[in-house]
């Protein structure tokens, strides 16, 4: 399967440069963004599906780093667009597409410098701070000057949050528990802040959001005990979380349609072949349409039960965003949040030896 990609990623880089070659001088910077973005788009769609079909850790490697090249060849280009129009729309159009898509190169930087040379007062900030990953390399060096200097307050709001976010993340992506438990309280300062300052004009949805990370980190993060689920199976037979107590169990909050099941379908499937007759379950909750999600699990031949969460008790006591995957250990603690890969699988490994 590897040779299989890397002979589709081949062909991929292939077409690269013929569209560049045919990507024409539209009639103003605002045309020609326009059409790189989709160029861009087209040509990224094939790296997308290898990742969807990819079977291993190195496949979906290997795939990462002909779409990070991608990128990096496009950056220039859509830098030159905002260096040509620094202070306009267009130009904030390009340098957020730059921070969202090129995550690690001269042009990363190259764009914040220019965000907050010329936005950091602008509204046109805002989606850019929004749509921020967590990957993007030496971020601070954006949310902090928004967090603290911007004049327009929803550049504040947004900065804060996209902080806490990122700080999230990365302490779900820590090797270490002493990392993982630093950027956390880092995190909790960052909502923290932004509750205390626009708690009570409430900026949007961002007070929202923020509670929403507090409660997280504060009950659902690692090293917290699990809550206890108890509710009806697919089948309408009730159980409860703590009846699996003594065994590693990985929980996934799962739905059919959504973009992301796969993964992770096939991570817990690849677990359950490999630790068969092993202290762990797999449990899963699901808020679909009990027929659809029955229908479902048996084309797949999928055995493990699922809580039927109908009225969405479970997901929101789990702020749940719709692809939840929580390790938790035989004592009931959480262990791993939204983990995948080889860290999911290293951690359950480690887990069972204990």
């Amino acid at each position: 399967m590897l040779r299989s990609s890397i002979v589709c990623l081949g062909f991929c880089l292939a077409i690269v440069p013929i569209a560049f070659a045919q990507t024409p001088k539209g009639k103003t910077l605002g045309d020609q963004l326009e059409k790189l973005i989709e160029d861009h788009r087209q040509a990224n769609n094939p790296y997308l599906d290898g990742l969807r079909t990819a079977k291993t850790a190195e496949e979906k490697e290997v795939i990462r780093g002909a779409q990070a090249k991608l990128a990096k060849e496009y950056s220039d280009k859509i830098y030159a667009i905002a260096e040509k129009s620094p202070k306009t729309q267009v130009g904030a159009q390009a340098l957020g597409w730059i921070l969202k898509h090129d995550l690690n190169s001269p042009n990363t930087g190259k764009a914040m410098d220019m965000l907050l040379k010329n936005f950091l007062h602008s509204p046109l900030l805002v989606p850019i701070l929004s749509s921020l990953k967590p990957e993007v390399a030496h971020v601070e060096k954006l949310v902090k000057p928004a967090a603290e200097k911007s004049k327009w307050a929803e550049n504040q709001a947004a900065a804060l949050l996209a902080w806490a976010e990122i700080l999230q993340a990365r302490a779900e992506l820590a090797e270490k528990r002493e990392d993982a438990a630093k950027l956390n309280k880092e995190a909790e300062q960052k909502v923290t802040d932004l509750i205390n300052k626009f708690g009570l004009i409430d900026r949007g949805s961002y007070i929202r959001k923020a509670r929403d990370i507090q409660y997280e980190l504060q009950n659902l993060s690692v090293g917290k005990q699990a809550p206890d689920i108890s509710g009806d199976d697919l089948d309408g037979q009730p159980f409860k979380l703590k009846d699996y107590r003594g065994k590693v169990v990985v929980l996934l909050f799962w739905n059919s349609k959504h973009p992301k099941h796969g993964q992770s379908f096939s991570e817990v499937q690849q677990l359950l072949t490999k630790h068969a007759g092993k202290s762990m379950v797999v449990l899963g909750v699901s808020n679909e349409n009990v027929k659809f999600a029955k229908e479902y699990l048996d084309s797949a031949k999928i055995t493990w039960r699922s809580w039927h969460d109908n009225g969405r008790k479970i997901s929101s006591d789990w702020r749940n965003d719709g692809n939840s995957l929580y390790v938790i250990d035989s004592k009931g603690v959480i262990q791993g949040r939204n983990i995948h890969e080889q860290k999911l699988f290293g951690l359950v490994d480690s887990l069972l030896k204990d």
